[in-house]
């Protein structure tokens, strides 16, 4: 069983969902289908940290020039940006 928020108004399992309620999925199948369907996400704040990685990916290719590797989380993209700055500051 997986913890989830409804992003968009729905009805699962028999209740009917609105956009910010949380609810369990009954199997991993489901809650990866209604993420993938873009009905729900996970109630960490996915969106918010996806916002950041992309903050940061946009400085970096300001900053070094070209694109990031893909898999940095956000916290190794701000060290690769700050020892760019810090090598065009040399």
């Amino acid at each position: 069983m997986t913890d989830l928020v409804a992003k968009k108004s729905m009805t699962y399992a028999t209740r009917r969902l609105m956009p910010g309620d949380p609810f369990v999925a009954r199997t991993t199948a489901d809650a990866r289908a209604l993420i993938a369907i873009g009905k729900a996400g996970r109630p960490d704040g996915d969106g918010e940290q996806k916002a950041e990685l992309d903050d940061l990916r946009a400085e970096y290719v300001k900053v070094v020039g070209k694109r990031p590797f893909h898999g940095w989380d956000a916290a190794t993209l701000q060290e690769k940006v700050a020892e760019a700055k810090e090598a065009k500051a040399d």
